[in-house]
């Protein structure tokens, strides 16, 4: 509140640190869209200095999105891009998984020469040892 009647900054950048201000303490208790607006404010370096490591978690936590954002331009396709990447890195992660257990040939126990079944068959003959 003490940001208004300061009267050394001109008003516009005293109305960015308020909201800033206003923007954090509600970010605090949990609101998405203070969160979203926060974060890129700190994108942004408005009212606040720049921060991509703040940014990207107070974006994360928004879920990359505001009920309250009219972003338009390379602003907004910038913003479906990365939450489109966060929410799909589960998939990214199993495709660069299969990707890999394809590119070396699934040869089964690192070290064992792809002899997998060999092995369950042992296992097994051994649990009948007993009848023999």
């Amino acid at each position: 509140a003490n940001l208004l009647s300061d009267s050394s900054q001109p008003l516009a950048a005293r109305d960015v640190h308020l909201a800033n201000e206003l923007y954090s303490e509600a970010a605090q208790y949990g609101s998405p869209d203070a969160m979203f607006h926060l974060g890129y404010n700190y994108l942004k370096g408005r009212g606040v200095p720049r921060d991509l490591g703040k940014a990207w978690a107070l974006l994360k936590d928004s879920g990359f999105s505001s009920r309250h954002a009219a972003l338009r331009g390379t602003d907004a396709a910038a913003m479906a891009v990365a939450r489109l990447l966060y929410e799909a890195r589960l998939l990214l992660v199993f495709a660069a998984l299969g990707g890999f257990v394809m590119a070396t040939g699934a040869k089964g126990i690192p070290g064992g020469g792809g002899k997998v079944a060999d092995w369950e068959d042992e296992a097994a003959d051994d649990e009948f040892d007993d009848f023999d």
